[in-house]
């Protein structure tokens, strides 16, 4: 029987709290379970009715509603095109906007099923997105970074190579994370942005603005956690060291991903382990999903309506953590059991992605036939917490 000794959250009134309990479990949501297509997550993202939508390494989604699961094979804008469904952003509507294809920007609409797609300047391959409540979007490319409103791109900022992450702050402004340096980008009346300001020299991959308007970043240049302060970015030295990694000889912790809970307590994933750190007080908590974890890492983190914390990974799928009351936990008796990964099978920063998924031709109209909706009748995988 697996153990693991691992300190566990606490909700009181629907948040977490800092205390201890051992009421919890993780879930998994992986290719073994056929609740997604594919280990590799790209992207988690909720929307306005709660349902929860995941991409990866394929050309399709997942969607998460009432406790089940659907898959969502997207339609190829081009026969010739072979790409992937990375990251989301929402429009006002509800219709999904999807980067990741060569060439192409993806919509897709819910409550109709379908998909159209337009394509992007200089056939870029856009790599991050994200679109605020006037439905302008920001989206990074190896060429720069693009705005999008009503049907027109315009290059807003170029020079200082690729972008490696992009992110709103709590005040509507963008902070852009370049390969050459991490720049302020703010929001006009109109929901379009103009550049403010260099922040930093480094590139950051991720960034968000604490309850205290403490502004946090991760590096891609350190690897490490940063906050700024008033005299600067001041780098984060108290991770505990039982989620450091043995990186190229150095043992450290290497922090990829951000997000925030419902008390405002921020979260730090790691990048080739499957763990992250959770913020208190003037300490970090930190939790490991119970799995072999060689070369994985955690590739986005997010805060679900009902407060569970949902982890995308690089070869794990979807894990969730939760309270054991939480419904997924109710559908499964299953012992607990590590999700092994054949060495031949493991993909590090270089992913091999797979094709796309072939769709079937439509006889009666000669093209390609609508994305169907597949429900997923299997019953997650969960591996619950076991303390002596």
């Amino acid at each position: 029987m697996l153990r693991f000794f691992i300190l566990i959250l606490l909700f009181s009134s629907n948040c977490l709290s800092a205390q201890p309990l051992q009421d919890f479990g993780w879930t998994f949501y992986d290719t073994t379970n056929k609740c997604i297509e594919d280990n590799h997550v790209a992207d988690i993202q909720t929307d306005k009715k709660g349902r929860i939508w995941v991409t990866t390494g394929r050309m399709s989604m997942s969607c998460f509603e009432n406790g089940k699961w659907k898959t969502i094979v997207a339609r190829k804008p081009d026969s010739e095109v072979h790409g992937w469904l990375r990251k989301m952003a929402f429009m006002q509507d509800g219709t999904i906007v999807i980067v990741g294809i060569p060439g192409y920007l993806a919509f897709y609409y819910p409550d109709l099923n379908i998909w159209k797609y337009l394509k992007t300047p200089l056939a870029l391959q856009m790599n991050s997105i994200t679109c605020n409540e006037k439905d302008v979007m920001l989206m990074g490319s190896k060429n720069g970074l693009y705005q999008y409103r009503n049907y027109n791109f315009t290059l807003i900022h170029q020079g200082y190579e690729d972008v490696m992450g992009l992110n709103l702050q709590s005040d509507g402004s963008a902070v852009v994370g370049f390969r050459g340096g991490s720049f302020l980008f703010r929001k006009k009346s109109d929901g379009t942005y103009k550049l403010d300001k260099r922040i930093s020299k480094e590139a950051f991959y991720e960034t968000l603005t604490d309850n205290t308007e403490k502004l946090w970043a991760t590096s891609y240049s350190g690897l490490d956690l940063k906050h700024l302060s008033d005299t600067g970015w001041v780098s984060v030295n108290n991770i505990p060291q039982d989620i450091y990694y043995n990186f190229n000889g150095s043992w450290r912790y290497l922090a990829h991903c951000l997000s925030k809970l419902a008390d405002g307590r921020v979260v730090m994933g790691t990048q080739f382990n499957p763990s992250f750190a959770v913020k208190t007080g003037e300490s970090w908590e930190t939790y490991t999903v119970p799995v072999n974890g060689e070369f994985d890492g955690i590739s986005c983190i997010r805060i679900a309506p009902d407060s569970s914390i949902w982890l995308g990974t690089w070869h794990h799928g979807v894990v969730v953590f939760s309270h054991k009351n939480h419904p997924v936990h109710k559908k499964v008796n299953r012992p607990p059991q590590p999700l092994q990964i054949p060495p031949s099978q493991i993909r590090q920063n270089n992913f091999n992605y797979p094709e796309p998924i072939e769709q079937q031709e439509d006889e009666n109209s000669g093209g390609v036939k609508n994305p169907t909706i597949k429900p997923i009748k299997k019953k997650p995988r969960v591996i619950p917490l076991k303390f002596d």
